[in-house]
């Protein structure tokens, strides 16, 4: 009698395995804000922990034994009198600690283990297991620039930033280090607990930049920013005093966009300072967007009476004009993946005090002509949660599908994984599969799995 997926995962949980490093993938500071919620109500939660695989080959299916590599251990489950036909392991549900869908189809994570890469063609549903990435203790952050050159950058108690380039969608990794003086990212008393910021990046696949800085700092002495030419084999400072930590952006090889924690958008051409860019005054929202090798870009701000201001330009952010006024409260996130089709996502957010989202689900205003008209979906997108959770990561790849993750409001692993079809009105659950070699054995929703 062949022994079920339960029984077998339930067997390799007895495995040893050794203690993994502590990564903090920052998540547009998801983890940041979990924290501080949970800590209104009951005792602070420790931030989202992610624990990097380890790997080693198994041998499976000899008569009436599992045996584990170098482990002395002898499994009474599963007992077999023949071998088990199996070319991948199934493991449902997968959770991505960072993930990117470059179509609708083609999609490519890191899993919560935090170091092996998924690859998905069937549009989020089935996630097959590529390879792995070196990962280190402290910060973490992902991008797929394609389906086949991935980044993954890791920064060190130590002050070293890593780079790791994937060109064959993560089967393969090459690896650099840069080293940044004067930056703290663990606060004096906790050397395990990360609370710096790690963000990057790129106009192509060679044309990069980072910024390391402290948690909510504003100041220059507390951030810096390193660019790339050469896809990341080696880094260079900015010199000069940067306006604070925040998102950056690079809409051309050698112009950079940094969004401050206070809401100041400024921009620099290489080497020649950074220059503040007005916008009314406002403080912007969510992320600044670009099209068109950097001529043509997008960016909100907040104005006095709350509402959602919406600035374009058309000369690569030499001028900028207001073109739409959206009547929304609230946080605001803004997804924009080509010139005319935008959304934005209001009310999903934790505040600053740490208070949840009245309705996880929030308002999702959508745009189909560049920014000029606003719709909101009557009743908010349906099929998310109402209460419970909170939006993590949000994608839109066409006019019509986009994906979206919600992580539990109290922190954790359990990560619900969400597609819409027709623009965001109606999402669906997709509860992501994984395929990963039957001769694998890692770490996955904190249990060990393998074949």
């Amino acid at each position: 009698m062949k022994p079920s997926d339960e029984e077998l995962r339930q067997s390799f949980q007895a495995l040893p395995m050794p203690e993994p490093p502590n990564i903090r993938f920052d998540r547009r500071g998801l983890d940041d804000r979990l924290t501080a919620a949970s800590a209104a109500r009951r005792r602070p939660i420790p931030m989202f922990a992610i624990a990097a695989a380890s790997l080693a080959a198994v041998l499976i299916g000899a008569p009436a034994v599992m045996r584990s590599l170098g482990s002395h251990h002898r499994l009474s489950h599963p007992s077999t009198t023949a071998p088990i036909p199996r070319k991948s392991w199934k493991w449902h549900p997968l959770d991505l600690s960072e993930w990117t869908m470059v179509n609708a189809k083609d999609g490519v994570g890191v899993g919560d283990s935090g170091a092996h890469i998924f690859e998905t063609t069937s549009g989020g549903h089935i996630w097959r297991w590529m390879g792995t990435v070196k990962v280190w203790t402290g910060l973490g952050f992902f991008q797929a620039l394609s389906l086949e050159d991935l980044v993954y950058m890791g920064a060190a108690a130590n002050g070293v930033v890593h780079t790791a380039m994937s060109r064959d969608g993560g089967s393969t990794w090459h690896y650099s280090e840069t080293k940044v003086p004067g930056i703290s990212i663990t606060p004096k008393n906790k050397p395990n607990f990360f609370t710096g910021m790690l963000q990057t990046a790129w106009a192509n696949v060679q044309d990069g930049v980072f910024l390391l800085g402290e948690s909510g700092s504003q100041t220059g002495s507390h951030a810096k920013v390193y660019v790339t030419h050469n896809g990341g084999r080696q880094w260079q400072p900015l010199f000069g005093r940067v306006p604070g930590a925040g998102a950056v952006a690079m809409s051309s090889p050698t112009q950079v966009w940094l969004t401050t924690s206070n809401g100041r958008l400024y921009t620099t051409h290489l080497g020649r300072g950074w220059t503040r860019v007005p916008l009314g005054g406002q403080p912007v929202l969510g992320a600044i967007q670009f099209w068109n090798h950097g001529e043509d870009g997008a960016v909100l701000t907040r104005m006095s009476s709350g509402h959602i201001a919406v600035w374009t330009t058309s000369t690569s952010g030499r001028h900028w004009s207001l073109i739409a006024i959206v009547p929304a409260a609230g946080s605001a996130q803004f997804y924009a993946p080509n010139p005319k089709n935008w959304w934005i996502w209001t009310g999903t957010e934790i505040s600053a005090q740490g208070v949840m989202p009245t309705d996880p689900a929030g308002t999702l205003w959508q745009s189909a002509d560049g920014g000029h008209s606003w719709t909101a979906h009557a009743g908010g997108p349906q099929g998310l949660p109402r209460q419970g959770a909170v939006l993590g990561t949000a994608q839109f790849v066409s006019p019509t599908v986009g994906f979206a993750d919600y992580q539990p409001d109290r922190g954790g692993p359990t990560i619900a994984f969400y597609r819409t079809t027709d623009g965001g009105v109606q999402w669906i659950n997709m509860k992501p599969e994984a395929r990963i070699p039957a001769t694998l054995l890692m770490h996955i929703n904190q249990n060990i799995v393998g074949g």
